[in-house]
């Protein structure tokens, strides 16, 4: 199922529901997440309750990557964090196929952390 938007707050691309499971690494170790929707351009994730997961991702921007099952890695970025959702953008636009990939097989995300 996809969700299109029309009007003056369309978006770029269509968002692809999704339902994949992943896991994000938090420093009170490893959380359960779900990704929602997914595009080109970005990601919704859904998420219980969670101090560990909210402190992970909060205050917006947070830089993440996503670690595909097949071990390739995509940048993001959180954009916003409420209510047990998170929406968040691909550094570089992806293709179909990776959208397809993310949206059918397991994740993990981690927090890009700069370089000393």
């Amino acid at each position: 199922m996809s969700q299109h938007f029309q009007g003056e707050d369309s978006r770029r691309w269509t968002r692809l529901s999704a339902g994949s499971t992943g896991i994000l690494l938090t420093e009170a170790g490893e959380r359960p997440l779900t990704m929602i929707d997914a595009s080109r351009g970005g990601y919704k994730l859904r998420f219980a309750h969670d101090p560990a997961i909210v402190a992970t991702l909060s205050p917006p921007p947070r830089d993440l990557l996503v670690l595909g099952a097949d071990a390739r890695q995509f940048p993001s970025s959180v954009l916003w964090v409420r209510d047990g959702m998170a929406g968040c953008r691909f550094m570089l636009h992806l293709s179909l196929d990776d959208i397809a990939l993310l949206m059918t097989q397991t994740f993990r995300l981690q927090l890009l952390r700069p370089t000393k």
